[in-house]
């Protein structure tokens, strides 16, 4: 009956200590749906893109120049 219960106590806190450090996590029924909210801003001057210096999961980067 001790030892059970010593041996529940451990798992509990090795399974704190992985979740705390992210190793391990909780499987839930919940669906997270992907957000693809984009905020666009528009600019009050004129600009021309110039070379692309990155791309990524979101999308690609260039360089603008102001051309007022």
């Amino acid at each position: 009956e001790r030892l059970c219960l010593r041996i529940e106590k451990l798992e509990a806190s090795r399974e704190n200590k992985l979740r705390e450090s992210r190793i391990i996590g909780r499987v839930t029924s919940r669906v997270q749906e992907p957000d693809y909210r984009i905020n666009v801003r528009r600019v009050n001057f004129r600009w021309q893109r110039g070379i692309k210096i990155g791309e990524g999961q979101f999308g690609k980067v260039y360089t603008a120049v102001n051309i007022n």
